[in-house]
């Protein structure tokens, strides 16, 4: 059934953020990234779902470094539903080298002006060379030219690299997320307008404002406020 699931999305639907936003991400692709790789053909494109769990699928353990035996939470098969998700929601893009996908990312509206990176990963052989860093910032300059608010992701506490990785973007720390599923995940958010960061930043936060150069952040530091009791 998923197969046939598969097949019949090559005529796919448009997908949420084509209506929610008006956006229209094969207007923006392919995006290229060559100058990071000693001139090699490095690109974000739009993909499929079937391209997509063919890569994850391939190269798991070093695109997640997770084996069988680690794992403590729910599992959850790769239902019909789940396509169909994927279909109506999923923002799907590969990251090429040469005309194959070294990289992935899964993104999805949340709401009418927020947007969640579900999930990201490149292959360990072309990390620390800013090739996700320039992917990432790009989808959040296309996402920012049309008027959303924030965009938002969950780490893992554990993934120091992806935690570094969001600071350099300018995210800021804004919650904590349990769930059976995945575990504790600190939540980050990017705020694409100023007035939503300022507001975060004042009610919740004590911290220089991150300061940019050359569009990538110095600093995005958050120490949250301690909350002081008030008489009843």
């Amino acid at each position: 059934m998923i197969r046939k699931l598969l097949m019949s999305n090559k005529s796919r639907r448009s997908p949420l953020s084509s209506q929610l936003y008006g956006l229209l991400w094969e207007q923006h692709m392919p995006i290229s990234y060559s100058q990071l790789l000693a001139g090699d053909d490095i690109a974000l494109e739009m993909t499929d779902l079937k391209s997509i769990l063919k890569f994850r699928h391939a190269h798991f353990n070093d695109l997640f470094a997770e084996e069988d035996s680690e794992k403590r939470f729910l599992v959850e098969t790769f239902a019909d539903a789940k396509i169909r998700y994927y279909d109506a929601m999923g923002d799907l893009f590969g990251i090429t080298h040469q005309g194959g996908i070294i990289g992935m990312l899964v993104c999805t509206p949340v709401d009418w002006n927020s947007y969640y990176l579900r999930s990201y990963a490149l292959k360990s052989e072309f990390q620390n060379r800013g090739i996700m860093r320039a992917c990432l910032n790009s989808i959040l300059g296309i996402l920012k030219k049309h008027d959303l608010a924030r965009v938002e992701v969950d780490v893992s506490p554990s993934n120091q690299k992806n935690i570094h990785l969001l600071n350099q973007l300018g995210f800021t720390l804004t919650g904590l997320n349990l769930s059976e599923r995945w575990g504790a995940n600190i939540r980050f958010t990017h705020f694409l307008s100023s007035n939503t960061e300022a507001i975060f930043l004042k009610q919740f936060c004590t911290s220089l404002r991150p300061k940019t150069k050359g569009g990538i952040y110095e600093k995005a530091i958050c120490i949250t406020k301690p909350v002081v009791a008030t008489s009843p």
